[in-house]
């Protein structure tokens, strides 16, 4: 599952979860904190929750 949520300072936190953590193996680990990391750094994935809004329901 994958979630964005907004934290109290106006920024955004990518969070994805996903089942038995501790069973995952590590190269799964390893690609999904590598996506994290560079979702964060790709400021043309970077929206402002305004912009949002239209697809809201």
């Amino acid at each position: 599952m994958a979630r964005a949520q907004h934290l109290a300072h106006g920024s955004l936190d990518m969070v994805i979860q996903y089942p038995h953590r501790a069973l995952i193996a590590p190269r799964v680990k390893v690609t999904v904190e590598y996506l994290l990391e560079r979702f964060k750094n790709d400021t043309r994935l970077h929206i402002a929750l305004e912009e949002l809004e239209q697809y809201s329901v």
